[in-house]
């Protein structure tokens, strides 16, 4: 069997395993990454349908104020991309109106149950209580009644034992009206950002090539190949480890690989159960995805709307086309659920969809020329916060002495902002405590 040695190998050609080769091949340190699958990217793609149009399975735009340094990234990578002030609406009893709008701009029928202060002081504790008293109690038991039960999967975690004030971490503030926002300075990377966002315009980036996928392309052209060698396809790979969970080498096929480090970058779960370490109850979360192309442009201007209303099965509606400044006629439509709950049969889904489209008044009649339908498994549903499994994991990866490390230690779902800098700078930190030249 040939055999080659490495300073770091990489397993896993996802996002985070691209990221992680192109630092340490920056840095000229000789590695390499493997992936069972063909293709990189991990579940960050982008598709053809039948005429050409494309569309994403993955990430679907960059938020260019989160982070600075994903979106340095993206543009050091990324020769051409599109610079939105991104459009964002949201769905409320049928009811289509722009994202972060004032309360005089929103249906009689949804402001009425709004009794607002006069200023969003909430800070980092989302509760029942500090909501009640910014917006109303009205308005809150109508998020607990009608936004929050479209979320089956949050649905689901708290029927089985998550605490009750989490279930206004998906909806709040997407589903709020504009008050003015009390800025955070110092606390939690997401209060900061829906600080920033509930007071400034939004600016994404999306690549001109290939959609968001362009992105995954460009940085894998950017790692240094004189430093890193890529492996996919790579069927029967496997990880020899020893009594105490040190890792000798990777095989597969007719390759043996060894290391004096390893990186694992492929979902955390795979090497938790490597490690024998018991992993948390739950039911795998699946992804309906259905990507439409209709006969005739669109007239609304949304580049896409998150729906918070019981009656859809339906969480989110992008229009790739009218994001590329190109021929609006296309949509997107996105709904996650506990494995086992919902039919997986293309035929229901597409009326399903339909039906809500009309129902809001998106489309005004069926013209549809072209119809994609994927079902893909993505994370886990749990009464456990995912944050806090993140961080349990992170933990006891640290304490196994183990000689595989972790740059990314997340159960999901992936945020593309907390990805990047985190293996960016774990990477960097394990190279200069481990003296890697």
């Amino acid at each position: 069997m040939d055999t080659k040695k490495y300073d770091v190998i990489i397993v896993g050609a996802g996002l985070s395993g691209l990221v992680a080769a192109y630092t340490l091949s920056s840095f000229g340190i000789k590695c390499c990454i493997l992936d069972k699958s063909d293709k990189i990217g991990g579940g960050n793609s982008s598709f053809k349908n039948e005429f050409g149009d494309i569309f994403d399975s993955g990430y679907h735009a960059l938020d260019e104020s989160r982070s600075h340094i994903t979106t340095a990234l993206f543009k050091k990578v990324v020769e051409n991309f599109h610079r939105k002030k991104l459009c964002r609406g949201i769905v409320l009893n049928n009811h289509v109106f722009p994202y972060n709008s004032d309360i005089n701009s929103w249906p009689k029928e949804l402001s009425s149950l709004l009794d607002l202060s006069d200023i969003d002081d909430i800070g980092t504790t989302i509760s029942e209580e500090n909501l009640s008293s910014v917006y109303g109690s009205r308005f809150i038991e109508y998020c607990k009644n009608n936004i929050f039960k479209s979320y089956p999967s949050e649905v689901r975690a708290s029927i089985e034992g998550r605490d009750k004030n989490r279930m206004f971490d998906l909806i709040y503030p997407w589903f709020f009206p504009k008050l003015m926002k009390k800025t955070i300075d110092g606390g939690e990377e997401w209060a900061q950002y829906h600080g920033k966002m509930r007071n400034q315009d939004q600016f994404v980036l999306y690549p001109k090539e290939n959609g968001f996928y362009g992105f995954v392309e460009s940085l894998y052209n950017a790692i240094n190949k004189d430093f890193c060698d890529i492996y996919l396809g790579c069927k029967d790979l496997k990880l020899k480890l020893n009594n105490d969970h040190q890792c000798e080498s990777v095989s597969f096929l007719d390759r043996s690989l060894i290391a004096n480090n390893y990186f694992w970058c492929a979902p955390f779960f795979g090497l938790a159960a490597l490690l024998e370490m018991k992993l948390p109850d739950g039911v795998p979360q699946k992804l309906a995805l259905g990507s439409f192309r209709l006969k005739n442009d669109l007239t609304q201007s949304y580049h896409e709307i998150l729906v918070g209303d019981i009656n859809h099965n339906i969480n989110r509606i992008s229009f790739p086309g009218y994001m590329r400044s190109e021929k609006n006629n296309l949509i997107q439509v996105e709904f996650l659920f506990p494995d086992g709950e919902y039919k997986v049969d293309s035929d229901f889904w597409k009326l399903s969809w339909l039906n809500s489209l009309k129902d809001m008044n998106i489309i005004d009649n069926i013209n549809v020329e072209s119809f994609d339908f994927e079902i893909c498994y993505r994370g886990m549903v749990t009464k456990y916060p995912l944050d806090e499994i993140s961080k349990e994991y992170e933990k006891k990866f640290k304490d196994s002495n183990t000689n595989i490390f972790l740059p990314f230690v997340n159960a999901g779902p992936e945020n593309i902002n907390r990805l990047v800098p985190a293996v960016i700078n774990n990477t960097i930190e394990f190279i200069s405590k481990k003296g890697i030249q």
